[in-house]
């Protein structure tokens, strides 16, 4: 299961800063329709929420 989750993770980390989607869409997109739970298992593997990741690293 942590493995499925670090390549969900990876996954939803690019789409956060190649898109502009909601973190809402990210995280059904993913395969996680509880966002909180999403954002809980996010910060785990960055050490940052979704939104902050964003503002890091956001491809303008």
């Amino acid at each position: 299961m942590a493995y499925l989750n670090q390549i969900r993770m990876q996954h939803a980390a690019n789409s956060l800063i190649k898109t502009n989607q909601s973190i809402q869409e990210i995280s059904a997109s993913v395969g996680i329709y509880d966002s909180n739970y999403f954002v809980k298992i996010f910060k785990k593997e960055f050490n940052l929420t979704p939104t902050a990741y964003r503002k890091k690293l956001w491809q303008k």
